[in-house]
């Protein structure tokens, strides 16, 4: 399993919790090689976006390009909290410890809101 990240900070910070399997794409951007070495490499990815917009277009291209493997979202549960950078350690166990599986993360942020009424 891999736990990705934006920065270099945010993936220290996940390691020094107790997550050595942590890999940072070094900004916003994945790109096709970063697909590519997360397919090859992990069967079960842990997405720790930043809490922007730019970390959700990041979430995003993996969710689309990865959508074969167990996929697991963070939700922050502080939406004054920009990334993992500035969460505690207690903070980031929780957050991983928690995250959702894809297929409930697509349900609460793609479909419910076209259900309320």
């Amino acid at each position: 399993s891999c736990i990705v990240v934006e920065g270099s900070l945010d993936a220290m910070k996940i390691h020094q919790a107790g997550f050595p399997n942590v890999v940072s794409s070094l900004g916003a951007t994945i790109t096709k090689e970063h697909i590519a070495k997360l397919s090859s490499y992990f069967d079960s990815i842990i997405v720790f976006s930043d809490n922007d917009s730019a970390g959700n277009a990041m979430r995003s291209e993996i969710i689309s390009n990865l959508y074969n493997k167990d996929l697991r979202i963070v939700v922050f549960e502080d939406q004054s909290i920009k990334d993992p950078g500035e969460m505690t350690k207690d903070q980031i166990i929780s957050h991983i410890n928690n995250a959702v599986d894809y297929f409930t993360w697509s349900f609460d942020n793609v479909f419910s809101p076209y259900t309320s009424n």
